[in-house]
């Protein structure tokens, strides 16, 4: 038979184990694609005199009906849909669209792609939202660092253009819609001229020859889905800006690390409030005594 000590801490631990057991039970879930949606919002802004100038907005969603893994392929099908708002410049570039998409890729390669989204520019930004990397593929962190940071994402143009690429990877955490994450985040520099799919090559009118396009973007290490992303480079004589956050999905529990931190929070101080409890209970049965 328990003590009355015992019986406390017994109530104690339980207490900590009602609070945490949502988080615990996200833990073990076991983690895929199938029937998950994912968010994201962004905008585009441009660097003038000092002030950024918003010149649209744009909400991104990716629905994955089906992600199949054999052993020797990967199948994917998903509606990605497109939707620019507050479009206040470049209105004849912008244009919103929904696409159902399905891909097939080995189980080797390192990227899925599903729609090539350029947000109204004729530039390739090497990333999108709607692109699944390969999280199973053997050694991906290499193959994703020989892509981009050595630039082999360039193919055949890769040699010629060296120097004129490059950048940093890291293997790192973050918190994600309130939620600790494994990440890869990478800092890239391209000069955009390389990019180019047909803007003029005139710094009036288009790109010039010393624009640099910087990249930076985290992609979850398990799932292989863009977390955020950041476009930077100078355009018609201005510096333009385009970011991406994702905002909502149902593919990981949110807000997690926060509920997690709260529940441990107060776990503590009632186990404290208990202890100081015990302790001016056990003086006042000692000065009876």
């Amino acid at each position: 038979m328990f003590s009355k000590v015992s019986a406390k801490k017994f109530l104690v631990g339980m207490f900590i184990i009602i609070l945490l057991a949502p988080q615990v039970d996200f833990i073990c879930a076991k983690e895929n694609l199938n029937n998950k949606y994912f968010v994201w919002k962004g905008e585009l802004k441009l660097l003038s005199a000092g002030l950024y100038i918003t010149y649209w907005k744009v909400t991104h969603r990716m629905e994955v009906k089906e992600y199949t893994v054999t052993d020797s392929n990967i199948r994917v099908e998903a509606s990605c849909s497109t939707n620019f708002s507050e479009v206040s410049f470049y209105k004849d570039r912008v244009r919103s669209h929904t696409v159902d998409v399905m891909r097939s890729v080995t189980v080797s390669s390192p990227i899925v792609y599903l729609v090539n989204e350029s947000w109204g520019f004729n530039m390739s930004f090497l990333f999108s939202p709607f692109m699944i990397i390969n999280a199973m593929s053997g050694d991906i962190k290499s193959k994703l660092q020989e892509l981009f940071v050595d630039g082999y994402v360039l193919g055949s143009k890769r040699d010629r253009c060296e120097g004129y690429f490059g950048g940093l990877f890291f293997d790192t955490w973050n918190i994600e819609l309130g939620t600790y994450r494994d990440v890869y985040y990478m800092e890239l520099y391209y000069q955009a001229a390389i990019l180019n799919r047909g803007e003029p090559l005139d710094p009036k009118t288009g790109l010039s020859n010393s624009s640099v396009l910087e990249i930076n973007v985290r992609i979850d290490k398990s799932l292989g889905i863009i977390w955020g992303l950041r476009f930077f480079w100078y355009f018609r004589q201005n510096y333009h800006e385009i970011k991406i956050e994702i905002v909502d999905t149902n593919a990981i529990p949110k807000g997690m690390f926060y509920l997690t931190l709260v529940a441990i929070i107060v776990a503590i101080i009632v186990v404290i409030i208990m202890i100081r409890y015990w302790r001016v209970r056990r003086r006042r049965r000692l000065i009876r005594v």
